[in-house]
């Protein structure tokens, strides 16, 4: 049994063994055929790159696996059963079954490598060579590799002041005079960005505007402090004091937050949409958004691109199209894709939603506490707010606010329609009472209409006294051409007061920059006229025609000076006419000056001002405007002036640094540096810092000012690189590191230095005994301690020259030829190098004998 029983096991593996390599056979295009070994050439782009050894079998070739990837600018990463090759445009798994191993090296069939790589594999007779067409650049990266995340090496305060803004106003009219200041302070505390804004007369305190504390994990936003919401036009708006929590799935950045402290997630959020296509592999396809080129990527194995998050202009038809270059030949597009898209800022992308909820006491404590005679009575506020987008053409959104005892409950949807639509309805409940809100767009190459309908009843707001409010209106506009557009405009307005209804048309005429006329009805239905031209280059007149009439004749004096002439006409007669003379502002702190006359009343008054930065974050401004003379033609005391004094820095690292008010959005951040020259303590060198292009990130690029220090801010919090542009640094200052990561949270400025040291150098001539130049003398280069830190040969000329040299002193010697030579019979020249290059340092060497 035993016997038998082996046997049988033999059998079984024998007949596993067999049917194993049937299938193995019959799955791969390996015959059992007889192989040709042939030693050819590999040729791309035409250049031999390598010689390796083939198979040949029948019509197709077996190439060797390894020194085929190697010549196509490939990886691969090996396991038990697959090889992975990792290519430029992405990578392709191939089963050990798709290959060949003879004497320990493995093959690819043609066939494989054509249909798996999309490389062309052809015969070169005359050259006994494969020619491999690869649709990429052999010295090109992975598509696909990843992007490791960068590593900050500046961090953001944790606490302390980040932002100071400080506006001083100075009125006198006729002897009386009024003071005020605006103050804001913002800064990092707990992980979070505090703000505080208030007013003051220099006396008291006149009013508290803002004290908030914001933070955010990841899509967690939290809001504490003093607010103003307005979440939908069905729901009203308050202010109140309290807690605000934020939640989303949707990148942050996406969601603009001004300067108040206002809903954490706006309803109205930047748009983006992604564009995929299919083309074929290595072909270059290039975005176009209305004829810009914005982005372009490399088609991958996969023959398909995608374009992500791209911005798309609300309430517009936006052009995208893919231009795709075959990778022979990049001048004309094989291919153009286009889409023809509109969005709406109100739409959010399929699977992203935004929650908010708040709860707090109504109105501003702390002012009311400043101001007792606004105090009043503080009543509980809460609300929430639900927005989805179950699709990329659907979003829903829902709300709940209660004030006091009152709520209102609001529900609505916007959808996209046919590409070309826009439909915005939603309906509210309030005190018993239904209101909706219906808002249509239409657009169209050359057609855009505009709709709304809404219906407010009486006592609908949370504020007793609001009356019955219903509108319906329209906007059909008609683009005839490139100049001319012409439409019709029309508005039912009803209240318990008044009605009001119309139907006019209008029309725009613009000739390019040259000409620009517009007819257009205002609410009321009154017709408003306003245009412009440019009767020379540097002369334009402008009209407007409303209630009053007024034109304006400009002219430019060069790029520097302007002058103006205005009148002003009320129900036919003169009311007002000028003349004025401008200066503009150039560069630093260069004034802008404006001084002139104007006649109204049959009075004439003088005007002048002007304003100037006195510092790198300091401006000021003034304006006087006096009465000369009377219709009685005596002198008058009627006067104004106003002055200003603003002043605007963010603190970073202990430094304070001049900023702007686009730093001021509280979810945004800063980062703020300068260029720090190290120098030893006695140099007198100054070095022109000014006018320095830092950039920030792929997108953001700012100049340093006189003294080197540099700010940018509206910022988004994450992790930046900041790169120093060489362009117009000093050729002799030599930075450290070109480029550093800094890392960037709200109301913060994050602090970022490049350090620079000057190098300069040392250049003469070698000559032998007699006087003559010599070719390939050596010099060496010492330190004070006499190691050994350059080194160099003489040219043809003799000539020599050493960069690269901080200030210090050195010793300098010289040989005929090398190293071995005496260098005792060379005598050493101490030098010393200060603030400058060193030039004319001549060597005469000796006769060795001497």
């Amino acid at each position: 049994m035993k016997i038998r029983s082996n046997i049988f096991q033999r059998f079984l593996c024998l007949f596993l063994l067999v049917w194993l390599l049937t299938e193995w056979g019959a799955e791969v295009p390996f015959a059992d055929a007889q192989d040709d070994l042939m030693v050819v050439g590999l040729l791309i782009r035409g250049k031999e790159v390598d010689m390796v050894e083939v198979l040949q079998r029948e019509d197709a070739f077996l190439l060797p696996l390894i020194s085929l990837i190697r010549a196509i600018g490939a990886t691969i990463e090996s396991s038990l059963t697959t090889e992975r090759l990792i290519t430029p445009l992405g990578s392709v798994s191939i089963e050990a079954g798709e290959l060949l191993e003879i004497n320990g090296i493995k093959y690819i069939h043609q066939r494989t490598v054509e249909e798996r790589l999309h490389i062309t594999v052809a015969f070169v007779p005359e050259e006994f060579a494969l020619s491999l067409d690869i649709p990429w650049n052999p010295g090109a990266k992975e598509r696909s590799a990843a992007v490791s995340e960068l590593e900050a090496q500046f961090h953001p305060p944790r606490f302390g002041l980040s932002t100071f803004r400080e506006k001083i106003s100075y009125i006198e009219r006729e002897g009386e005079s009024v003071s005020t200041s605006s103050t804001l302070l913002g800064g990092r505390l707990f992980e979070g960005a505090w703000r505080i804004e208030f007013d003051s007369d220099f006396n008291d305190l006149t009013g508290m505007r803002d004290y908030t504390w914001y933070r955010s994990w990841n899509n967690t936003l939290l809001q504490l402090g003093q607010q103003h919401l307005a979440l939908h036009p069905l729901l009203t708006g308050v202010e109140f004091t309290g807690l605000q929590l934020g939640w989303t799935n949707q990148p942050l950045e996406r969601f603009s937050l001004t300067s108040t402290p206002r809903e954490l997630l706006p309803r109205y959020s930047t748009v983006v949409q992604t564009f995929r296509g299919q083309a074929a592999p290595g072909f270059l396809a290039q975005l176009r958004v209305d004829g810009r080129i914005v982005d372009y990527q490399v088609v991958g194995l996969d023959r398909s691109y995608e374009f992500t998050d791209v911005p798309i202009t609300s309430g517009a038809l936006t052009q995208i199209e893919v231009y795709l270059f075959d990778y022979h030949d990049a001048r004309v597009p094989a291919d153009i894709h286009e889409f023809t898209v509109t969005s709406s800022s109100l739409l959010l992308p399929k699977g992203k939603h935004a929650l908010l909820a708040g709860i707090g006491g109504s109105g501003n404590p702390l002012d009311e506490f400043i101001q007792p005679e606004l105090a009043q009575p503080l009543e509980l506020q809460s609300f929430l707010q639900w927005r989805q987008g179950f699709s990329e053409n659907l979003t829903i959104e829902a709300a709940v606010q209660q004030h006091s005892d009152a709520f209102q409950v609001q529900a609505g949807m916007i959808v996209r329609a046919f590409e070309s639509i826009i439909l915005e309805a939603a309906g509210g409940l309030s005190n018993d009472k239904f209101a909706y809100n219906v808002n249509l767009e239409t657009i169209f190459p050359r057609w855009h209409l505009l709709a709304n309908s809404s219906f407010f009843p009486e006592s609908y707001s949370l504020w007793s006294d609001s009356g019955k409010n219903r509108t319906h209106s329209a906007e059909l506009h008609y683009r005839i051409n490139d100049s001319i557009q012409v439409g019709i405009k029309g508005t039912h307005h009803e209240t318990e007061t008044e009605q009001k209804a119309f139907v006019l048309p209008f029309a725009t005429w613009s000739l390019f920059s040259k000409l620009f006329l517009r007819a257009m009805p205002n609410s009321d239905g009154d017709y408003g006229f306003d245009g412009y031209t440019w009767l020379t280059p540097a002369t334009r007149l402008s009209f407007l025609v409303e209630d009053t009439t007024s034109v304006e004749l400009s002219r430019n004096l060069g790029s520097r000076y302007g002058v103006s002439l205005s009148a002003t006409f009320e129900d036919g007669r003169l009311g007002e006419y000028a003349a004025i003379f401008r200066r503009h502002a150039g560069q630093g702190r260069d004034p802008y000056l404006h001084t002139g006359l104007t006649v109204r009343d049959d009075s004439i008054y003088y005007v002048a001002g002007g304003g100037v930065d006195l510092f790198p974050g300091i401006q000021a401004e003034v304006v006087y405007q006096g009465q000369a003379l009377d219709q009685t033609r005596q002198e008058s005391e009627t006067y104004t002036l106003m002055f200003k004094l603003s002043t605007n820095f963010s603190m970073a690292g202990g430094r304070l640094f001049p900023a702007s008010t686009e730093s001021l959005r509280r979810n945004q951040g800063a980062i703020a540096g300068r260029i720090q020259v190290q120098t030893s303590p006695d140099s007198t060198k100054t070095y022109d810092l000014e006018n320095i292009t830092i950039m920030i990130g792929p997108a953001r690029r700012v100049r340093t000012n006189h003294f080197g220090n540099f700010f940018c801010g509206n910022l988004q919090e994450g992790v930046y690189p900041v790169e120093l542009d060489l362009e117009n640094l000093p050729f002799e200052l030599v930075p450290e590191r070109t480029v550093l990561t800094a890392r960037v949270a709200a109301d913060a400025a994050t602090r970022v230095d490049f350090v620079v040291r000057p190098e300069y150098g040392i250049a003469g001539r070698i000559t032998d005994h007699t006087g003559n130049t010599l070719q390939g003398a050596y010099i060496e280069l010492l330190d004070e301690q006499g190691n050994m830190i350059k080194h160099t040969l003489t040219d043809q000329f003799g000539l020599y020259r050493i960069d690269g040299l901080p200030p210090g002193i050195y010793r300098l010697r010289a040989a005929t030829q090398s190293p071995s030579d005496p260098f005792m019979a060379s005598p050493e020249r101490e030098i010393e190098i200060v603030d400058d290059f060193l030039f004319g340092q001549d060597i005469q060497l000796p006769t060795l004998s001497q």
